[in-house]
């Protein structure tokens, strides 16, 4: 892949996930007349905060990719773009996963059975499964 078709594909990504970020936090602020108990605002801070740490997760993470194969720093800076575009793809999933399970809740239970929604945006804390 080139490293323009890489940036055009990373920035195309980068502004659906910004668009899903806003939706996802939308709909945990959003208040229920039905629903007895809401979202903690504590809740919606912590995914606000973890939202800012993943993106710079990604950056690291994909800096050390582009320069683990080596060659020259073109190439070197196309496989960041290109992993970038990769990790922000498959946050955009598990975001629009996480919107899905929540919408498909009753407003009533959102805020007891939401929280097992939000686990796939924390895959590293995640225990694996043995």
């Amino acid at each position: 892949m080139s490293a323009k078709k890489a940036v055009a594909r990373r920035d195309a990504a980068a502004k659906i996930l910004q668009h899903e970020d806003a939706a996802l936090l939308g709909l945990l602020a959003r208040r229920e007349p039905e629903a007895a108990l809401q979202f903690e605002e504590r809740l919606i801070d912590a995914l606000r905060d973890q939202q800012q740490a993943w993106a710079q997760y990604k950056n690291y993470e994909c800096a050390l990719i582009g320069t683990l194969g080596g060659g020259a720093s073109l190439w070197q800076s196309t496989r960041s773009v290109i992993c970038e575009a990769n990790l922000v793809e498959g946050r955009v999933v598990r975001i629009r996963s996480a919107r899905r399970c929540l919408k498909n809740l009753a407003p009533k239970k959102r805020p007891f059975d939401g929280q097992s929604c939000l686990y796939q945006l924390a895959p590293l804390a995640v225990p694996r499964r043995r």
